[in-house]
């Protein structure tokens, strides 16, 4: 016996990671049709006590009621809104001032996509007074000249069609609008009536109506798809807290690559320092203006907006997102763009906060959704996967009404394949 103590004395850190597994693997098991109930895990790839440790992320415990819905709320930083918006709006004038469309011009038609003429067109021929002239034969004339053939009658114009293939649309005209199927509709919501005028527009405020460059519509589009996950082996995706936790809770980050920092936004995403975690597991801190510098993406996902709904206003917001998109793209011009529509709040926070509520984040998600194109540029919106029919964020998703549980996150991911674009 005094041997065997003499042992554990000697071994007191393994016994008591031994032990505390054991107590964590133990909690997982009772809490299993409880509060874990909605957690699954395979043992043969993580040991079962993972459960308790994501729980207490989500603010879920092994006597938690599975079916009560809960709620904490996240306080409207105010100050932090106000000082954001001082220190914001000398850069948003100065980008402003600045004209548009700086950088790589967009006016050239991709190649493989234009017609070189109008079918039905023929050569002129010369007239019969013509043909002939200045030929000298030495044969005399004929007395009578030959009667001339009867022209064919021109056949009846075809109505014109689309060519379909690789799940794209060719166009004789240019679009006035995108068509259904090419981007998610905007998920409407419940106006409350709280939401502060100063964050929002005037509503006659008319947004992206460009005929040229990057943001104009051409004579093509492309549908969305569905895919699987090795549609997202050269993604990146780009944002702020709610990214974070996608890249950690949504079972993507072994086939793509993340960029994110908690209270992102459009204004500091180039000017911030992330972290960057790849596809292959590791991370590290460094700008996105260097890791779209020396990598090399066939799709970028954008996922901001949250953290500037304190700032004025959505116009501000919308050119922001512009020039954010025209540089990405100056970097990444062969990439497919995803503008991700803001993701809605709970109905307990969107009327009551008049700040961070629904009505303005639908207003952005409708200026941001002008800047889609139908050909490189596409807008979506997960909002339907994670609303009620009011357009709220479900509660039973959400410990604080703004961001998922770590077990909600495969929502997003199922979403994201059932609305991809296959060029």
């Amino acid at each position: 016996m005094d041997n065997l103590k003499k042992i554990l004395m000697k071994i007191p850190l393994l016994l008591t990671l031994v032990l505390t597994s054991l107590v964590l693997s133990l909690v997982a098991y009772a809490g299993k049709d409880r509060g874990y109930r909605d957690y699954e895990v395979d043992p043969a790839q993580e040991p079962f006590l993972s459960v308790v440790l994501t729980g207490l992320h989500d603010h879920v415990y092994p006597w938690t009621d599975p079916d009560r819905k809960t709620e904490k709320e996240d306080p409207a930083p105010e100050a932090e809104a106000e000082a954001e918006e001082k220190g914001e709006e000398k850069e948003g004038r100065e980008e402003t001032a600045s004209p548009e469309g700086e950088g790589t011009s967009e006016n050239a038609e991709p190649s493989g996509e234009e017609t070189s003429a109008e079918e039905g067109e023929t050569e002129e021929k010369p007239s019969e007074g013509q043909e002939g002239q200045g030929e000298e034969t030495g044969e005399p004339e004929p007395s009578e000249e030959p009667e001339p053939e009867p022209e064919p009658e021109p056949e009846p114009e075809k109505p014109w069609e689309p060519t379909i293939g690789s799940h794209a649309v060719i166009l004789q005209n240019q679009l006035t609008a995108i068509p259904d199927g090419v981007c998610s509709p905007v998920v409407g919501a419940k106006d409350y009536g709280v939401a502060n005028s100063r964050y929002r527009s005037p509503e006659d405020t008319v947004y992206n109506t460009d005929t040229e460059g990057l943001f104009a519509m051409r004579n093509f589009y492309y549908l969305q798809s569905s895919v699987d996950s090795s549609y997202f082996s050269d993604a990146l995706f780009i944002g702020d807290s709610r990214t974070g936790g996608f890249s950690i809770y949504g079972n993507m980050n072994e086939n793509c690559s993340f960029i994110y920092k908690e209270s992102l936004s459009v204004y500091t995403v180039f000017s911030e320092m992330l972290t960057y975690r790849k596809s292959n597991g590791t991370s590290y801190s460094n700008t996105l203006e260097e890791i779209l510098t020396t990598n090399t993406f066939d799709k970028i996902y954008i996922c901001l907006g949250v953290n500037e709904l304190g700032i004025p206003d959505t116009i501000r917001y919308y050119e922001r997102y512009r020039t954010v998109l025209e540089r990405i793209h100056e970097m990444q011009p062969d990439a497919i763009l995803y503008i991700q529509g803001i993701m809605h709040v709970s109905e307990k926070k969107s009327s009551t906060d008049d700040t961070y509520n629904n009505t303005i984040i639908v207003e952005r998600n409708k200026a941001a959704a002008t800047l889609a194109n139908g050909w490189n540029i596409f807008y979506i919106d997960m909002n339907s996967a994670v609303c009620d029919d009011n357009g709220n964020l479900l509660p039973e998703l959400s410990s604080d009404g703004v961001h998922l549980y770590g077990s909600q996150y495969g929502k997003w991911n199922d979403f994201l394949k059932e609305h991809a674009i296959v060029r």
